[in-house]
């Protein structure tokens, strides 16, 4: 079997995410595509986990739960988990490190957190897009002590 993975998706929950992509299509999508294994990596957010997990169930697609965090120094790290209880755990972590700063859906995009039959149940109230209160050391070593993975992104890139 060749495997063929996606590790770095953002939902309609990620402030750079439309509507269109919820959890449930970009299974689809990615089956449609090919793939075979995915990562959902919303920016500093894991709500749409519960979603992610059933629709991949119902595709029979392999997943991982995850996260793009922004932190204190502006990096963007992936943090991956194979277990959703530790994914929202950690989901609870990083929302309550993030400051307080309202999203506004109309300059910066909706998060919105939806269900598999991609019916929006909810929206994020802080903007998810800021950085978390972790350094890059902090959250290498609350996501090991999780028993996840850490992931520099974006390593191409001057910023982030």
């Amino acid at each position: 079997m060749i495997f063929r993975a996606d590790l770095h998706l953002h939902s309609c929950l990620s402030p750079c995410g439309g509507l269109d992509m919820s959890p449930t299509a970009i299974v689809q999508r990615a089956r449609e595509c090919g793939l075979n294994a995915l990562a959902l990596t919303d920016h500093n957010t894991a709500r749409n986990s519960p979603a992610w997990r059933d629709a991949c169930r119902r595709c029979g697609m392999a997943h991982l739960f995850g996260m793009e965090v922004n932190t204190m120094e502006e990096a963007h790290i992936l943090c991956y988990f194979d277990d959703l209880e530790a994914v929202m755990e950690f989901d609870r972590l990083i929302y309550d490190s993030l400051p307080c700063v309202r999203n506004d859906p109309v300059r910066f995009g909706d998060q919105v957190i939806v269900n598999v039959r991609e019916e929006i149940e909810g929206e994020v109230e802080k903007y998810l897009h800021g950085a978390a209160g972790y350094s890059i050391a902090e959250l290498t070593v609350l996501v090991h002590e999780m028993d996840g993975l850490v992931v520099p992104s974006h390593v191409d890139r001057d910023a982030f």
